[in-house]
């Protein structure tokens, strides 16, 4: 009852079973996520275009590979920004939350002190001031939150996971906290 199945006789052999798990990312199946699409410059693309000539596309490396807490667990890799982290070390972090669905870390990126957050696209998208496209950066407009929306729709309804990613450059003294959030 109220179970998703392929066929009727997967349901007889699973017995008596009160609860069953399922997500439609594979994260529960293969323990892994994977990225498949990129929206950027108001075009998506896929990671064998990304080129990291194109400025867009590195700063959006920066973030993606910088937020990231993957490591090497058992000699299998598991994502590794150390090699990046190494030449530019996290100087403070928000971690991830529930609540807040983002995660904040602070850096040097040459040389000019800079946040990059990644998380929810909802929650990011209503903190986000400006976008930075290949003509430059400018104020955000509600056509341009608008078509971001309607890509993370479409990307959800084809199953796929979303993440935002955005920066901020800041002062030398800014700190990280919860108080100074946008």
């Amino acid at each position: 009852e109220h179970a998703i199945i392929k066929e009727l006789k997967a349901v007889e052999s699973l017995g008596c079973v009160s609860v069953i798990c399922s997500d439609k990312t594979g994260t529960l199946t293969q323990n892994k996520m994977t990225v498949q699409n990129i929206y950027v410059n108001n075009e998506t693309i896929s990671i064998d275009r990304l080129d990291l000539r194109n400025q867009l596309h590195r700063y959006l490396l920066y973030d993606a590979i910088l937020t990231n807490d993957s490591s090497i667990v058992d000699g299998k890799g598991i994502g590794d920004p150390n090699l990046l982290r190494e030449l530019m070390p996290r100087l403070e972090e928000i971690p991830f939350d529930s609540d807040r669905k983002l995660m904040s870390t602070k850096y040097e990126l040459h040389d000019v002190p800079t946040v990059l957050t990644k998380g929810a696209l909802d929650v990011l998208l209503d903190r986000t001031a400006n976008i930075r496209l290949e003509d430059g950066i400018r104020e955000i407009t509600q056509v341009d939150k608008d078509a971001i929306l309607q890509k993370n729709l479409e990307f959800s309804q084809e199953g796929l996971r979303v993440l935002a990613f955005g920066y901020k450059e800041v002062p030398e003294d800014y700190t990280l906290s919860l108080d100074n959030e946008n």
